[in-house]
């Protein structure tokens, strides 16, 4: 039947009613439909990485492959040769085997490069074998780590505001005891190649996560020149404490800056300077010496006002700015012995 020939048939052979009309076309389409619906076998499954309600799905195989899904219903059923309505409608699980079979699903499963060396170790040991070389290795689930030769930590706090602008802090050189920080030096023992990257990073975090106000990326340098990321905290951060003292700008008075909309403050360093942590385990044998501190001219003391001190418990810092990093590394360590020289010996501070 040709396309010029077929309007003449709507108007023939209509109903009583005039709402249907008689077509005499053939039913090649019926043949198309059912073998596209047709199936060997249905599997039940759930696709619980796609969707946080884990709904059960109905999975139609044919020739060994997914050709289509459905969810799982009690409703009535629209007969055996019609595939059935989705009631709930989702269109991710009804489009999974899409994904299964798209070209850019990761068919294969990612593996840690220490465990391929370890694998590729143990098949040469067991003649290549790779069933046994695998087998050598044990079946107990793990967290497969690698140990970083660790030459020093350092941390960097940016600010972004509201418009965007962003503003950086030198690098901070960190020393931690017992993995909490003990003592931070700014400006950090690194080269400038290493400042200029973790700044870079660290715009990278601000701007990447949309991020308004002060925020700390914490690194690892290693030994062979690598910089890892260790931590993000999005909030002022203890290595920056010395800020209040030794810049322009604090990092407090930098996240007020930011999050009010006010243009950013300057951070420039006014002079190397050095922090450490007051643990409350300097209250050990009663209240430490203050003034025996103070009496280093340089050394600022910063108590944070809680009631109880306990070991390990952040009671406050000591910050001492001089002509160099080292010289102030050293008298903030000296002040901090002088507030308890018993606790000092012990500590082996």
């Amino acid at each position: 039947m040709s396309l010029l020939d077929r309007p003449r048939y709507f108007g023939t052979g209509g109903s009583a009613d005039g709402w249907s009309v008689l077509q005499r076309d053939g039913r090649e389409w019926e043949r198309f439909y059912r073998e596209r619906w047709q199936h060997d076998k249905v599997v039940r499954s759930t696709h619980g990485v796609n969707c946080t309600g884990s709904c059960s799905w109905k999975i139609y195989v044919k020739d060994g492959i997914v050709a289509w899904e459905t969810q799982q219903t009690d409703y009535p059923t629209n007969g055996p040769d019609v595939p059935e309505y989705e009631p709930r409608g989702c269109p991710r699980g009804a489009s999974f085997s899409w994904y299964l079979y798209s070209p850019i699903r990761v068919r294969y499963p990612y593996v840690r490069g220490v465990l391929l060396e370890m694998f590729r170790e143990a098949r040469a040991r067991d003649g290549g074998d790779p069933v046994e070389a695998w087998a050598s290795l044990g079946h107990k689930e793990c967290v497969l780590e690698s140990f970083i030769d660790l030459e020093r930590e350092i941390s960097v706090i940016g600010a972004r505001g509201v418009d965007g602008a962003t503003s950086f802090f030198q690098p901070f050189d960190n020393t931690h005891r017992h993995h909490i920080l003990d003592l931070t030096v700014s400006p950090a023992d690194v080269p400038e190649r290493v400042a200029a990257d973790a700044i870079d990073i660290t715009r990278s975090v601000l701007e990447g996560l949309d991020y308004v106000g002060i925020l700390c990326v914490e690194f690892f340098i290693a030994r062979e020149g690598g910089l890892l990321v260790n931590e993000i905290a999005p909030r002022p951060h203890n290595s920056g404490h010395l800020t209040f003292d030794a810049c322009r700008t604090s990092q407090f008075e930098q996240q007020v800056r930011a999050i009010c909309g006010f243009p950013l403050g300057a951070t420039d360093l006014m002079q190397p300077a050095a922090m450490v942590n007051l643990l409350g385990d300097l209250w050990g044998d009663g209240e430490p010496d203050w003034a025996a501190a103070l009496t280093l001219p340089d050394v600022k003391l910063h108590l944070y006002g809680k009631a109880r001190a306990r070991p390990g418990r952040k009671m406050g810092h000591l910050t001492v700015l001089a002509p160099t990093r080292e010289l102030a590394r050293d008298r903030a360590l000296t002040a901090r012995r002088l507030l308890a020289p018993e606790y000092a010996v012990r500590a082996r501070l």
